[in-house]
């Protein structure tokens, strides 16, 4: 494409390395002289006026943008020209849309202008892009904050930065800002048993703790979080198990119970399936076995009819069948 200015306006490749660099641009761009002729335009600007850019390249801005036989009173490019620094304007104009126009001087070795870049931001596609995001800030808020466990997140040197509602309705709003180990475990430093420098590595931990304030038993999930600009936080999800676990304590003592129960019984038990197989013998049983010529092997292997009768008939054991 040829340049339509005087060969001495611009250093040589000026602009050639302008046309290179906006038509790589997504949005629409254009070199604009001081005397408000298009010079360089991208195919972007080009979809958006519906032209060519043979047919644009030449033309004055205002008439293609405005429609106008002038620049309008709220033109960045006058404004760009009398102050030379850039300049921004938002408005409403067919076949534009809703805009932001940037306008920044393209100035020589010597400070002077030579001509302005010009580029258009269309701020319909802006907002709906905003209405997105502000739609699935708000679904994941809802997730977080409707979650009945507790979950937060803490930065590198362990200040709270998020809470969830229900931790902070277990904390209160005051936590922000403060050191995790000194807020929810009571800790003058950072606790023992802190897996967030693994966590900031990259690794996901999951571990079991007894909180030492509320002595309440917690699953805890830490996961790294990355950030765009390369800080990273961490984020802990805590769900209370007090209660399995007092389950799993009272089943553990019902469970010594049970085998000091059946231990001390003087007369040979068993437990075995339908099938015959044994699954389970008290040590009376064992005993009698390894005094029989079968021997002890026989309490895991599957029962004969002539194993089942010596038992009875040696110790009358009680075969107890699941």
């Amino acid at each position: 494409m040829e340049h339509r200015e005087k060969d001495d306006s611009f250093p040589p490749g000026y602009l050639a390395a302008w046309q290179s660099l906006i038509e790589g641009l997504p949005d629409p761009a254009m070199v604009i002289g001081l005397d408000f002729r298009i010079i360089l335009a991208n195919e972007a600007q080009a979809r958006l006026l519906g032209r060519s850019r043979d047919e644009i390249v030449g033309e004055f801005c205002y008439r293609l943008l405005h429609g106008a036989e002038a620049p309008p009173p709220f033109c960045p490019h006058v404004l760009t020209q009398e102050k030379g620094r850039a300049q921004s304007a938002q408005f409403y104009e067919e076949p534009l849309g809703h805009v932001r126009v940037t306008v920044s001087p393209l100035k020589g070795q010597d400070g002077q202008v030579l001509a302005v870049f010009h580029l258009i931001n269309g701020l319909d596609t802006l907002e709906k892009t905003r209405e997105d995001l502000l739609q699935l800030e708000a679904r994941y808020r809802a997730m977080i904050e409707g979650f009945e466990g507790f979950l937060y997140i803490c930065s590198s040197d362990y200040r709270i930065e998020f809470m969830n509602r229900a931790m902070r309705s277990w904390l209160g709003p005051s936590g922000l800002g403060r050191p995790c180990y000194e807020v929810i475990f009571g800790q003058k430093d950072v606790c023992s048993w802190c897996p967030n420098s693994r966590v900031l590595k990259g690794e996901t931990v999951r571990w079991e703790i007894q909180n030492p304030v509320d002595r309440r038993w917690y699953y805890v999930i830490s996961t790294p979080i990355s950030y765009p600009e390369g800080t990273s936080s961490v984020m802990i999800l805590l769900l209370d198990i007090t209660r399995r676990k007092e389950l799993e304590d009272s089943l553990l003592k019902s469970e010594i119970k049970y085998r000091t129960l059946v231990e001390d019984v003087p007369v040979g038990l068993y437990w075995s399936t339908l099938e015959g197989e044994i699954l389970e013998a008290n040590q009376a049983v064992v005993d009698i076995l390894a005094g029989s010529s079968l021997g002890a092997g026989i309490v895991t292997a599957s029962l004969s009819e002539e194993v089942t009768a010596s038992l009875a008939f040696a110790v009358g054991a009680t075969n107890l069948r699941m």
